[in-house]
């Protein structure tokens, strides 16, 4: 009877040792990093809870990862330290060509079924980025869309916006993923690179989606341009506080545009500086003249662009004086 008895329990210990090698730290890792290469976010996010808000979840999805240009592929795993309660796990893995490492930390839960071994990832595998776009409402990660922030710097290029507006912070998982935004009926817009590598610098670097302005961008900024110029000159919007001095009064004689603006000294994705307008004023009779005579003023307008709705609108307004002679 003893023989028999002996052969079970040594079958069992073998089964539980081959049980528990399926259960290690560097299994429970590499279980974890195969998620990720196959684009199974949601097994991942099992694993392992990413640790960040609700609301800043969304690129850590099957549809983001299946989507990406490029995911990692794992090349190896080595346990490089481990205690009755914790392990060290060092993984390498590969993305567009280069090599990396990561220390995953895991801590001992209780055993199953009493004899198997169980064990915890400490943290996910997670990088942060910044993206923007400025002026639209949206852009396009893979292909999942994500809000952002509205623009409207005051950044005369068209082609890289001034970083303190249109972006913020997302989470990914590692990857190389395309960044875009949809075209509207005033500007086309770029397709990026989001290289969510490893970097001592990835966090501080903002990816653009770089906009620049169709012939009907400049057309519409031109028509508020010339309407705002026409009310300047007419009651009673001549006595708004963006109209120049001269315009801006109540006993106002005569107003009458002689020279609209006809196209842009200088006009970008956030700023215009118009040409020349000129408008003939009569001002009403002061102390000083009872019956003044016309005056003609040279000016131009420049100011900030905005996008609302996805629709470009002028704004903080200056109507500037040119001097004459």
């Amino acid at each position: 009877m003893q023989g028999p008895s002996i052969a079970f329990g040594g079958g069992t210990a073998l089964t539980v040792k081959l049980l528990n090698q399926d259960r290690a730290p560097s299994a429970l890792a590499r279980s974890y990093l195969e998620a990720l290469a196959s684009g199974d976010a949601r097994r991942a996010t099992e694993m392992i809870d990413p640790g960040v808000r609700n609301s800043e979840r969304e690129l850590l999805t099957n549809a983001t990862l299946e989507s990406a240009e490029q995911l990692i592929e794992v090349v190896g795993l080595e346990t490089i330290a481990r205690t009755s309660s914790t392990a060290l796990v060092r993984a390498t893995y590969s993305l567009d060509g280069e090599h990396f490492e990561h220390d995953f930390r895991l801590t001992r839960e209780p055993q199953e079924m009493l004899f198997l071994e169980s064990w915890k990832l400490a943290e996910p595998l997670l990088l942060q980025a910044k993206v923007g776009v400025e002026g639209l409402q949206s852009l396009k990660v893979g292909d999942t869309e994500i809000s952002v922030p509205q623009g409207g710097g005051d950044d005369t290029s068209a082609v890289t916006p001034s970083e303190d507006d249109g972006s913020r912070t997302v989470f990914l998982y590692p990857g190389l993923y395309r960044l875009s935004a949809a075209d509207n009926p005033y500007v086309t817009t770029s397709t990026e690179e989001l290289r969510a590598i490893p970097s001592d610098t990835l966090a501080e670097t903002t990816f653009w989606v770089r906009m620049k302005p169709k012939p009907t961008f400049e057309l519409e900024i031109l028509q508020q341009v010339r309407l705002r110029i026409d009310q300047c000159a007419a009651k009673p919007t001549n006595l708004d506080r963006v109209c120049p001095e001269y315009l801006r009064q109540k006993d106002l004689l005569e107003a009458e545009v002689l020279s609209q603006a006809d196209r842009f000294e200088e006009i970008g994705i956030g700023y215009f500086r118009s040409a020349e307008a000129v408008v003939k004023v009569r001002p009403g009779p002061n102390p000083l003249n009872a019956d003044p005579g016309p005056e003609e003023h040279r000016f131009a307008v420049e100011g900030r662009i905005e996008f609302r709705d996805g629709e470009p609108k002028i704004r903080d307004l200056e109507m500037r004086e040119i001097a004459t002679g």
